[in-house]
């Protein structure tokens, strides 16, 4: 996959996620189930070509047997976490997703392929579902066992004809997918008035697919210190300085947001430059930390707070 198809797979999970993240309106949508559920199909299938063309690989490796078994362990401990986080928040979908019962007798390639679909997903809710365990040590401790149980199964490397008609697959169920995108986009669109919020929001996440860019520029968690539990409502107060040559200028005016229910929260559209963020609500201590923001970069910040 060349830089163009890497950024519209990321893109086009984005807007599945924030799809499935959103059921209790799509769910009034005309017309949208059959459209999205042809949608995800063609994913699926993307998926699987992408997978394929990811094992081009050879050689058998001692000891696969044991590193099957830590691979399965650590996939279906994400996969118990992300279904509890699903069922909290009412989400069929997701939880449909994220079940595996029968991961274990999966075969070799089957089974990398819905390990590397489980991590997928707690990435995309790592924010959301940090209070449920999924965190960036579990997402890592997924993908190492992942991989080295991967580079363990032997597989002849693909032939030249194989590759080709694996590329022509991956172009052919992208198309698909764009046409899928076209029609929900449609949908969504006549929502605009009764559902600003979620039409806004949805076709920023699009935004990213047209451009090939990422306008999400930081995900901010904030905890609470010694149980890690997500703290909502959290005030979160962010000034810096833009790097010279922005087109607004050196004075950035300060952005003022709240933590949701998780105590998460993304924010888009922040030029170049160094912020300082403040984090501050009733009955905990403030904290403060500087970030660093670059173009087609996304930046993470943690936070923790103690209660006074």
């Amino acid at each position: 996959m060349n830089t163009r198809e890497e950024n519209k797979q990321l893109s086009d999970l984005a807007t599945q996620v924030y799809l499935d993240q959103n059921t209790e309106i799509t769910s009034t949508l005309p017309e949208f189930s059959g459209e999205y559920a042809d949608f995800v199909q063609n994913m699926t299938a993307k998926g699987v070509v992408i997978g394929k063309l990811a094992e081009d690989k050879r050689g058998v490796a001692e000891g696969k047997g044991n590193l099957r078994e830590k691979a399965v362990e650590k996939g279906l401990l994400l996969s118990k976490k992300l279904v509890a986080f699903a069922k909290r928040n009412r989400n069929a979908i997701l939880a449909k997703e994220a079940s595996v019962p029968r991961l274990i007798r999966l075969p070799d390639i089957e089974l990398h392929g819905k390990l590397i679909a489980l991590r997928v997903l707690g990435e995309a809710h790592k924010e959301e579902a940090a209070a449920f365990g999924v965190n960036a040590a579990l997402l890592t401790e997924v993908e190492t066992t992942t991989g080295a149980y991967f580079d363990a199964i032997p597989m002849p490397r693909l032939s030249i004809s194989d590759k080709k008609a694996l590329n022509k697959d991956l172009k052919d169920l992208q198309k698909k997918c764009d046409e899928n995108l076209e029609v929900i986009d449609a949908i969504v669109d006549t929502v605009k008035d009764e559902q600003a919020s979620f039409h806004a929001e949805y076709f920023n996440v699009r935004k990213i697919i047209d451009s090939g860019k990422r306008h999400l520029a930081v995900i901010i968690q904030v905890n609470e210190a010694g149980s890690g539990a997500g703290i909502k409502s959290v005030k979160l107060e962010i000034s810096g300085q833009a790097e010279p040559g922005t087109k607004e200028g050196t004075d950035l005016t300060k952005t003022v947001k709240r933590t949701s229910d998780m105590g998460g929260c993304r924010i888009k559209g922040l030029q170049n430059g160094t912020y300082t963020l403040k984090a501050s609500k009733v009955g905990y201590a403030v904290q403060t930390a500087t970030m660093y923001v670059n173009e087609g970069e996304l930046t993470r910040v943690m936070m923790e707070l103690s209660k006074n």
